[in-house]
């Protein structure tokens, strides 16, 4: 299952208390990528900026280097596809 855990464990230790990266947990990327092809997003930028700046939406920023995290809502303005 999850990096090697049952969906138990998952539940009890990680769910909605601390992060978890899994590596891999989407093996449609490393597929397309193996292809030579790309996986699109199912949002366009346009409906993603447009989503994140609604305040009954929950929506976050991480960025990298340095790391940070921003609490949305946002303006559309602010999501952009270097963010």
């Amino acid at each position: 299952m999850l990096a090697g855990m049952s969906p138990e464990r998952f539940m009890k230790d990680y769910w909605q208390k601390k992060p978890l990266l899994v590596r891999g947990a989407i093996p449609a990327f490393a597929l397309a990528k193996l292809a030579g092809q790309s996986l699109d997003s199912p949002l366009s930028m346009a409906e993603l900026a447009k989503l994140s700046s609604q305040k009954n939406v929950e929506s976050r920023l991480v960025q990298s280097q340095p790391w940070s995290l921003k609490h949305g809502p946002f303006k559309p303005k602010k999501i952009t596809p270097t963010n």
